[in-house]
């Protein structure tokens, strides 16, 4: 033992006994026999500190001898004055704070305490505690013993080695503090030691020095203070200080202990009610006031608070107890299959225990009990939550489950009854122990009822934040037991509401968050009690009041079911009130969501709101006003003439008045405008009680307000300001206009009515009985009038425009000629016509307005005869007819056509529609036409033509009827068509027209086209439809081809050649082929399945298509070439080689000729590849061409390779690996590995077979990296970053983006990251630079969300690709914010919202990703991120 060389003494080593004076001047060496006991302590006392005393260790000696003095007085073996006892106690005080002991003990020297000291202090302690009693020694002095002895681990063992001793000593100090937080205030303390109150004991105690040489108190003084004087002890025994000494050490103690049922039974049987209690007394701010008496820092409280957190968390809920809580909470069926091989090695029942605890009254004052458990028990469910609640994958729904379970234990522990339906397994949810008083029998009501509501809210948005409510997991697998628990709870808040609680109305709140449907039974009890008829004004209640309304409101809103709402809310409001008025239903907050909600509702909801408070009215409030008024359906018509004020809209509406919709700027110059806004923003109110005639007075000033948009040409106005065509307009388009059927039927009366009217006008050819019936009937702009009130099947006879349709398809041959000024007219009215949706419209409105468009379509001509052999070229008669056919396609998809298929069928309309442009053409009226206005007139045909047949076959209408008519009549045609074209002479004959002559040509090929394919594309859905089709499909390309031939020959037309296919164009010629040769195959694919054994299927038009084949592999890639010509060129490939391959398998199968048939179709996969890789080197070729042409080059490649052997997938790689060669880049030759990387693009996208699949992903590798190299090479010259680098990183795109889970290797993922760092985004025009940013962007995308490992493991290389875009931007945008204002600043606003898109999905990947760790983000540079956060937070 290391022994101390004696030091001269200095002053006496104790003097602090009052009544007794000790001698210094003599140091004696023994103690005299025959002296008392006393009197030997006293000796000892004085010789033992001394230098005269030479003993080793005498630290140790001197904690020995005060230990055994102590014990001897208490077991009273000894005896001496209690000035002594407490001069003892004060000595070991000032030893176990000494410097020298604390030095000794940092040295290591070893320095104890006898067990029997934790005893002795226990047993002080208890006595300090105790009520009433008075302690022969002052607390502070005990308290500031236990922080001395807790200061060193070697010290304190008297406590940490023995568990049991720990939690007593915790126990023990803090009841102390919950006895001492409790007690009253007090100005006037004694100070005697005896008698003194503790908030004394707990001051600043002077205490007695030993030798300052050797032991003195641990404690500094502040920098500016003077130092202390030697006589004077400034250390402070602060009761709050040791008791978080105390925790920490307890904490520390109870996470070493291997056996947590030791631990979770020490703290629910003897730490948790003091600990609750304690906590609340250090956290409720009711004991404020104590806090500040005992000078309680609020960071030591939140300290003190932590401790006692992780105390109960940790020993109630570890995770050794999880099974534990499993089979107490879980029903049976919720827990089968789920407990451990061993079952549950933690509590029977942990949760009754821990609620028996807190239920059992005497552990506080009563005035606190209830404070205290309900504050609890939601501490309960958070810790729960934080340590079971977290589960993976289909874990996560079972530990949400038992969080639920847990939560229907603890709301029956506040007191209230759910009427029996707690889902809870355990029979008696609450136990007492033996020897407690039982809780309260009734369970219905609480102590608080504002305490309780606040747990209960708590208890739920614990709830809610953890998501534990899975509606659609708990009605499918747990029989709603979530649901039938919640609303057992939202029904007893209703059977025993409390409005005048906030946390009651908060409460509704949450139950709504998680379902509307817990309280949708009890909506009218909800709406009433919580908002109609809740009296309390108290303002935090109001608040609370309102944010649960407006929550309602949102939560309905988000439902679509805001109507229902109103429905309830009305009748709620609209139920008597006996003795008093209501208070105000509509606060500022409520008024201002309502509104926006209002604003977020559809327009038929909404106009079905006001249709609710119109009847509430018209049945609650009216019938007072009935006596006044004479009727309630008077006085709503009078409102709704008023607002209509039909002498303002009688008036002329073509002014172009214009307002800036603030009432305050209304004027004589204005006063229309805004007239005209109010009506049309409240038609959907008004409209219901306006007579016939006024709707069609409203009707008639909105079409005269859209024509004279239409004749200004819809001037330009300033933005802000409405005119009232501009209103007019915004009615058409709205839906809303469509949801008002009488007003909808109006506007279409009064086309109907200005149509005839031109109709009339007219010249007529020949006698029509349709327009003769419009004369009987007086029908037209001078009757509009008086004609307002007729339905529009009035107007217009359907009969008779039938006969006339009939009549004029038969030759199709005009009866009425139209003057320019009458066709612009019409054209006007059709295009307000095309904006109206055509299911608004009812059978009867959509069968007339049908009828008579196909009526002008048929019959009426925009050129005189004398106009026809010198036509106009301002082409008004072919936009007109292109009108037409538009807005007839478009009633075609109306949902109440099938009404006109009653009254004429399909077969007979296609073919009037196709006649009457037969005529057109035979007669010369489009030879003057603009080519762009002829094409768009045959396109707009074709969709016609594949809507009424789509029409015909889906609604399964006479289907073989009408088919078989327009086949017929096509047929026909176009044979007599075809002997005009090619007389025996083989010269065209003079008296025809030969331009005339292919014009009709055309017409009829482009309608046996869209015919053929309308057909096609409905094959396969049942084998008598498949029948029918395939019979016609034979008929229509037996036709098709000699049409096809035909049109190839030339011609000499009076010693001129001509070459009709030239006229029509090459790519119209290759996409009637390629129409001809889907449909062969498609009848071959349904032949095949009845075909007989022993039966060849060949193609009836094989030469031709070979012809055709061969003539487009010539031409395709020798010359500039038409861009529609291109497209229909590799469509016809497509075509073409599955038809050599089928072609090739039916002669393998049926004579055995494999290497012919091979061999072939490998010298056509060879040219087509060719011809591809030629095109796409051409010089002609520009970006845009490159990407208009990559759709059709992508399909044709998919046919290729997907059923392809691998021999010719091999051929395809070994062109494309030739093709991305870095010379020929160093030589300038760029479009040549072009090629190569375009099509590398395009077949990483197609569909391969496994072999091929597996050979391509096998050298992706290689041309990702030679791919990387051509980025960076190409990337030092900037003039090829539009042309080449782009396309080469969409491509090396392309191949990440499908090569997820495919590359192996994230090096090559790494290599993309450093070449995007090349591509140049400095000092480019907006154009090249929106495409590069979008490149390099894309791809970073793509390794976001394919190769999200690759991220994380390359942060460093990723940040900075994303810093340079995030860079480049800012300064792109910094230096053009002032100088561009048009379309070049919307292309950096566009990339800077892809750069959030790009922040937004990687922060999304990051928080998804299981290797989250701070490691990648520690690995990169700070700059990056600082940049990253700063962005992020930006964006956010």
């Amino acid at each position: 033992m290391h022994t101390e060389k004696p030091k001269r003494a200095g002053s006496s080593v104790y003097k602090g006994v009052k009544g007794e004076s000790s001698s210094t001047s003599e140091n004696s060496r023994h103690v005299r026999v025959g002296k008392s006991p006393e009197q030997q302590y006293y000796q000892l006392q004085q010789w033992l500190p001394s230098t005269l005393c030479l003993l080793p260790n005498k630290e140790q000696v001197l904690l020995d001898w005060c230990t055994h003095a102590l014990t001897g007085w208490y077991n009273q073996k000894v005896e001496f004055s209690l000035n002594v006892l407490e001069g003892l106690w004060c000595y070991l005080d000032d030893l176990l704070h000494s410097k020298k002991l604390h030095s000794l003990l940092i040295q290591g020297k070893t320095v104890s305490l006898r067990l029997n000291m934790a005893q002795l202090l226990l047993e002080r302690l208890q006595e300090c505690a105790r009520v009433g009693s008075k302690s022969p020694v002052c607390v502070s002095t005990i308290l500031s013993v236990c922080q001395g002895l807790l200061s060193s681990p070697a010290l304190s063992s008297v406590f940490t080695t023995k568990y049991e001793l720990m939690v007593d000593l915790l126990a023990k100090i803090c009841s102390l503090a919950c006895h001492e937080l409790q007690q009253p205030l007090v100005k006037d303390v004694a100070v005697t030691c005896q008698d003194e109150m503790m908030t004394e004991c707990l001051q600043t105690q002077p205490t007695k020095d030993l030798d300052n040489s050797q032991i003195e108190p641990i404690t500094e003084s502040p920098p500016d203070s003077d130092p202390p004087e030697p006589k004077k002890n400034l250390r402070s025994a602060n009761l709050y200080d040791i008791l978080l000494q105390v925790l920490s050490c307890y904490l520390s103690v109870q996470r070493q202990q291997a056996n947590p049922n030791r631990v979770f039974t020490m703290v629910t049987n003897q730490l948790i009610q003091t600990l609750v209690l304690l906590r609340h007394l250090m956290t409720s701010g009711e004991f404020a006031p104590f806090h500040i008496h005992l000078r309680l820092r609020q960071q030591l409280c939140r300290d003190i608070r932590v401790k006692i957190d992780s105390i109960l968390q940790l020993a109630l809920f570890p995770s050794e107890h999880l099974i534990s809580y499993k089979e107490e909470l879980l029903p049976s069926k919720e827990d089968s299959g789920k407990r451990g091989p061993g079952g549950a090695k933690g509590p029977l029942k942990p949760v009754s225990a821990i609620l028996s605890k807190l239920s059992a009254p005497g552990y506080c004052e009563p005035a606190l009990f209830y404070t205290v458990k309900s504050n609890t028990l939601s501490l309960l469910f958070k810790f729960f939550q934080e340590s079971y609640g977290k589960g993976r994958g289909e874990s996560e729904e079972a530990h949400k489950m038992l969080c639920f379970y847990f939560l229907t234990r603890l709301v029956p522990a506040l007191d209230l009854s759910l009427d029996g339906h707690s889902p809870a397994k355990a029979e008696n949810p609450v136990s007492v122990s033996p020897g407690q008083k039982s809780p309260p029998a009734s369970l219905s009501s609480p102590e608080s009822w504002s305490l309780a509501l606040l747990a209960v809210e708590s208890l739920l948005s614990q709830a809610l934040s953890a998501d534990i409510y899975n509606v659609a997991a708990d009605r499918i697998r747990h029989g709603e037991v979530q649901l039938n628990f919640y609303r057992a709870l939202g029904q007893m808040l209703f059977n025993q509401a409390q409005p005048s609680i906030p946390a009651w109305y908060r409460c509704l709140k949450v139950l709504m968050s998680l379902n509307h449907l817990i309280l949708e039974p009890d909506l009218d009890q909800l709406l009433s009690s919580a908002w109609v008829n809740s009296e309390c004004m108290e303002v935090r209640v109001q608040r609370a009041r309102q944010l649960m309304v407006c929550s309602l409101l949102q939560i309905y809103t988000k439902l679509r079911q805001l109507p229902r709402l109103f429905s309830e809310l009305l009748s709620v409001i609209c139920q008597p009130v006996l003795d008093h008025l209501r208070p105000p239903l509509l606060s500022e907050g409520i008024s201002a969501s309502l509104r926006t909600c209002l604003l977020d509702t559809p327009p038929s909801q909404g106009v079905e709101i006001c249709s609710l408070v119109l009847e509430s009215i018209r049945k609650y409030v009216l019938p007072d006003l009935v006596k006044e008024e004479g009727g309630t359906a008077v006085l709503l018509n009078k409102a709704a003439q008023f607002i209509l004020a039909k002498s303002e809209c009688e008036v002329s509406l073509n002014g172009e008045q214009v307002w800036d919709g603030q009432i305050g700027s209304v004027n004589t110059n204005s006063y229309l405008v805004a007239h005209w806004y109010l009506v049309t923003s409240n038609l959907p109110l008004i409209a219901p009680y306006l007579s016939s005639e006024d709707v069609g007075c409203v009707a008639d000033a909105l079409v005269s307000s859209l024509l004279s948009r239409q004749t200004d040409g819809g001037k330009d106005r300033s933005p802000g300001y409405l005119t009232i065509s501009l209103i007019s307009s915004r009615l058409l388009q709205s839906p809303v206009l469509a949801e008002l059927p009488s007003l909808f039927s109006a506007t279409l009366r009064s086309l109907t009515q200005r149509i005839v009217g031109v109709l009339k006008a007219a010249r007529v050819r020949k006698a029509c009985p349709t327009l003769l019936k419009f004369q009987e009937k007086g029908t037209g702009a001078k009757s509009l009038k008086s004609k307002a009130s007729q339905p529009l099947p009035t107007l217009v006879d359907m009969e008779t425009i039938v006969e006339d349709i009939l009549s004029s398809s038969k030759t199709g041959e005009v009866s009425v000629l139209l003057t320019d000024a009458q066709s612009k007219e019409l054209v006007n009215l059709l295009q307000i016509l095309t904006d109206l949706n055509p299911d608004g419209m009812n059978s009867e409105d959509l069968s007339s307005m049908f009828l008579l468009l196909l009526f002008m379509l048929t019959s009426t001509s925009c050129q005189s005869d004398q106009m026809a052999m010198n036509p106009p070229e301002s082409g008004d008669g072919v936009v007109f007819l292109v009108k037409l056919l538009r807005i007839l396609t478009c009633l075609l998809e109306g949902k109440n056509f099938q009404s006109v298929l009653k009254l004429i069928h399909g077969g007979t309309v296609l073919q009037a529609v196709v006649s009457s442009l037969l005529w057109h053409s035979n007669n010369g009226r489009f030879r003057a036409t603009r080519n762009p206005d002829w094409l768009d007139l045959v396109k707009t045909l074709q969709g016609f033509i594949r809507c009424t047949v789509q029409l015909i076959i889906i609604r399964n209408s006479s289907v073989r009827l009408n088919l078989d008519q327009f086949a017929s009549y096509l047929t026909s045609t176009e044979i007599a068509s075809r002997e005009i074209m090619a007389p025996s002479s083989a010269t065209v004959s003079a008296k025809a027209d030969p331009q005339a002559s292919i014009l009709s040509v055309h017409l009829l090929l482009a309608s046996l086209t869209s015919f053929s394919q309308a057909m096609t594309s409905n094959l396969g859905k049942s084998k008598p439809m498949d029948q029918t089709l395939t019979q016609m499909l034979t008929r229509t390309t037996a036709s098709l081809g000699p049409a096809v031939e035909s049109v190839l020959k030339p011609r000499t037309v009076s010693k001129s050649f001509l070459q009709p296919a030239s006229v029509l164009g090459q790519a119209f010629v290759v996409e009637v082929v390629t129409v001809m040769l889907h449909c062969e195959l498609s009848s071959l694919s349904v032949e095949e399945e009845s075909k007989q054994k022993n039966t060849q299927l060949t193609l009836s038009h094989m030469s031709l298509y070979q012809s055709i084949c061969q003539q487009i592999l010539k031409e395709i890639s020798s010359a500039h070439r038409p861009m529609d010509f291109l497209v229909s060129s590799f469509h016809f490939l497509s075509a073409f080689y599955k038809a050599v391959k089928k072609m090739a398998g039916e002669r393998e199968e049926e004579q055995g000729e494999e290497k012919k048939g091979g061999k072939e179709l490998d010298e056509l996969y060879m040219q087509i590849l060719q011809n591809i890789h030629r095109l796409l080197t051409a010089s002609w070729l520009s970006p845009d061409d490159v990407c208009e042409l990559e759709p059709a080059v992508h399909e044709l490649l998919c046919h290729l390779v997907e059923k392809g052997t691998t021999g010719q997938f091999n051929l395809l790689l070994l062109m494309v690996r030739e093709g991305l060669d870095t010379g020929q880049l160093r030589a300038g030759n760029y479009r040549e590995v072009l090629s190569a990387v375009i099509i590398i693009k395009l077949l990483s996208c197609c569909q391969l077979p496994e072999p091929c699949s597996k050979a391509l992903w096998l050298i992706a590798p290689q041309i990702i990296s030679a791919m990387v190299f051509l980025v960076r090479s190409s990337s030092q010259d900037v003039s090829l970053t539009l042309p080449f680098t782009v396309p080469t990183v969409t491509s090396v795109t392309s191949l990440l983006r499908q090569g997820e889970g495919r590359i192996a290797n994230p090096h090559h993922v790494i290599l993309v990251l450093g070449a995007l760092q090349s591509v140049p985004l400095d000092h480019l025009t907006p154009l090249i630079y929106q495409s590069a940013f979008l490149a390099v962007h894309e791809a970073l995308f793509a390794i976001i969300q394919c190769h999200p490992q690759v991220m994380l493991n390359a942060a460093p290389s990723f940040l900075n690709v994303f810093h340079r875009l995030m860079a480049s931007i800012m300064q792109e945008g910094r230096q053009r914010a002032d100088a561009d204002t048009g379309q070049d600043s919307d292309v950096y606003l566009r990339c800077s919202r892809l750069i959030e898109r790009c922040i937004l999905t990687s922060l999304l990947q990051l928080r998804a990703s299981p290797r989250c760790r701070p490691s990648w983000w520690l690995s990169t540079s700070p700059s990056c991120r600082r940049l990253l956060c700063d962005q992020t937070l930006s964006c956010i």
